[in-house]
């Protein structure tokens, strides 16, 4: 039996939980993430603040948000937008 991209065994548990920083949003990984990478690249540096910037590649069906909403809210857009105020963007 051949395997897909994505396609592998599912867990009995959460591989990974986790939340944003204000706990807004939580929620939790079923499945090994298909790809992860660091970016160190300037504008990753700027954006983040740090070395670098890490993205994850994850099936939208191997993660859940088990609490709150991923839409933006008048407040998340009010403290993104002071953030970006405070980098001169």
């Amino acid at each position: 039996m051949t395997s897909q991209v994505g396609e592998g065994p599912r867990l009995p548990n959460p591989l990974a939980t986790g939340r944003c920083v204000c706990d807004a949003v939580r929620y939790r990984l079923d499945a090994p993430p298909l790809f992860t990478h660091a970016c160190h690249c300037l504008d990753c540096q700027k954006k983040t603040g740090t070395a670098s910037a890490t993205t994850t590649i994850v099936l939208r069906d191997d993660l859940v948000i088990t609490h709150g909403s991923t839409r933006p809210t008048a407040a998340s857009l009010a403290r993104m937008r002071a953030a970006e105020a405070k980098i001169g963007r």
